[in-house]
């Protein structure tokens, strides 16, 4: 199973959990009493939108999840860590701009602590997996997956 999941794309292995989450996301907006009609339809409309462009990869991510799950689980472990480095890449210098360009200084301020801690966590827990990436393995593939195995 292991060299089937290997050869994962990136977006293969978190795509049914990204859409899982947007998916939450979205209908916990829907509920938001603030929020007009119109740009609830409209996040419905874009999610519907990416859920049918992407559709064949979210079907072959559940197929896989069905199949052998706990190697599926695993694979989003790993892939979110990948996700987290390219999210910060984008988002730092976007946030950036929208530092300078916001009209309130303390949403900017509170938006660099969100993303000054939110890089810290990943540094730290980068600088451990890379450390202790042979032990990480082991655990994941002779502990965790057995663990997680019904």
């Amino acid at each position: 199973m292991s060299e089937v999941t290997a050869q994962l794309t990136f977006i293969d292995q978190i795509i049914l959990p990204l859409f899982i989450i947007w998916g939450v996301a979205l209908i916990l907006s829907l509920f938001r009493e603030d929020t007009e009609f119109l740009w609830k339809i409209l996040f419905l409309f874009i999610y519907v939108f990416y859920f049918f462009q992407f559709l064949p990869e979210i079907t072959l991510s559940l197929n896989r999840l069905l199949k052998a799950y706990p190697y599926e689980i695993v694979n989003w472990i790993s892939g979110f860590g990948k996700m987290m480095y390219f999210l910060l890449l984008v988002i730092w210098p976007v946030t950036l701009l929208r530092f300078f360009y916001s009209a309130s200084g303390e949403v900017s301020k509170t938006t660099m602590v969100a993303l000054i801690s939110a890089t810290l966590v990943y540094w730290i827990l980068f600088f451990i997996w890379s450390v202790y990436h042979d032990a990480i393995q082991v655990f994941l593939h002779e502990t965790f997956i057995p663990w997680i195995t019904i």
